[in-house]
């Protein structure tokens, strides 16, 4: 049970990292811009995650009940720091107009 638990943080935090570091390189686009970027972004991690996702139900036998919900929880909580992140910088600088 603890382990299903620490795969799921642990993919997530990897998630919320790469967006991070993501989110830095494309922040000092334009709007535009980054919202194609960011959202293209969202959707690669997306069906990276679930791809993963079906990886470990078919090669790992491990109870899928305790992962899926410490995952969904876990990249809740991800997501809120990931949004935080994000508000942060925007609020923080301003952005170049877009044309």
């Amino acid at each position: 049970m603890k382990v299903e638990i620490f795969i799921a943080i642990l993919i997530n935090i990897l998630n919320g990292l790469i967006s991070i570091l993501f989110l830095k390189k494309i922040i000092r686009k334009k709007w535009d811009k980054f919202l194609r970027y960011f959202y293209t972004a969202i959707i690669i991690r997306f069906f990276l995650l679930i791809l993963l996702m079906f990886w470990f139900f078919k090669f790992l036998k491990f109870d899928i009940f305790v992962f899926s919900i410490s995952f969904i929880l876990s990249y809740f909580i991800i997501l809120i720091f990931e949004i935080l992140y994000i508000n942060e910088r925007f609020s923080t600088k301003i952005l170049p107009k877009s044309k």
